[in-house]
């Protein structure tokens, strides 16, 4: 399992254990549950780092509309933007913006798992036609 799966795998196990204490925290865990389910990825593909970007965001929107004191709010807003980032843990930039969400990446290019092995395929095919073709320029050259 990569880094990035352990870590939306960790997330989505908090979410699941977690209880929403308001309707907004049953609302944002609902778009955690939405989001997770369809982004899941299958066998041949795996988790960004955009989309840990986005697991973490989403985490951070449940928690802060998880609180429901002023006293809550006020920790929960503390940790979200005092405490030790992922990237700073790993001795990285910070990347999280002034109210403490992580600066989400543009999603990377992502292909289906066919696509790998096409691009073996034509690199073998066009070797099979180049490659003759220039062994006879070779030998007819000498």
């Amino acid at each position: 399992m990569s880094e990035n799966a352990e870590n939306i795998e960790a997330i989505n196990d908090f979410m699941h254990r977690a209880s929403p204490a308001t309707p907004a925290a049953a609302i944002a865990f609902n778009d955690w549950v939405t989001w997770y389910e369809s982004t899941k990825p299958g066998m041949f593909s795996f988790w960004s780092d955009a989309d840990l970007d986005h697991a973490r965001n989403l985490r951070n929107a449940f928690n802060r509309a998880n609180a429901v004191t002023a006293a809550q709010k006020q920790q929960v807003d503390a940790v979200i933007k005092g405490g030790v980032s992922l990237e700073q843990a790993k001795g990285e930039p910070d990347r999280r913006n002034a109210s403490g969400d992580i600066v989400e990446l543009p999603p990377g290019v992502v292909h289906q798992w066919w696509f790998w092995p096409t691009v073996a395929l034509g690199v073998g095919v066009a070797g099979a036609i180049v490659v003759p073709s220039v062994v006879k320029l070779y030998l007819g050259a000498k």
